[in-house]
């Protein structure tokens, strides 16, 4: 059986934060954090570089489990989707961002992450694709 197609789309985001991780290692450059300009030595100081990039390693376990047919990947997405929303707390108070926006921000992406995660678990064609059986 072929990997699903929302499966797909899972594991293709689960690329994203790998990517962003990379793309903020370019020295001398700066992020736009919540509209502040932030040089990127000041976001690996102050941790928004190393929560993003442990968020990325959970990730990209996540994908390479789910291309293996590992059962076990559904779990680690759901994991690393939870670092994801917890990192977002992590960075606004490293960097001294409104609470506001950051208490909106991290309710809207534990309700926006908990759908994939309900997709890997409910889905009767990604429970084939993982080999578990699938009750009538």
């Amino acid at each position: 059986m072929d990997m699903p197609a929302g499966l797909q789309f899972i594991w293709v985001t689960c690329l994203v934060p790998a990517f962003f991780t990379i793309v903020s290692m370019i020295p001398n450059t700066s992020l736009s954090v919540y509209g502040k300009q932030v040089p990127i030595e000041t976001w690996w100081a102050k941790g928004g570089g190393p929560s993003v990039a442990i968020v990325s390693v959970a990730m990209c376990g996540a994908a390479w489990l789910m291309l293996t047919r590992v059962a076990l990947a559904r779990l680690v997405y759901a994991i690393a989707c939870i670092l994801l929303v917890v990192s977002i707390p992590v960075i606004g108070v490293c960097f001294n961002l409104n609470r506001h926006d950051v208490l909106v921000s991290s309710i809207t992406n534990a309700l926006m992450m908990s759908v994939p995660v309900l997709y890997l678990y409910l889905s009767r064609a990604v429970r084939e694709y993982f080999g578990n059986p699938v009750r009538p």
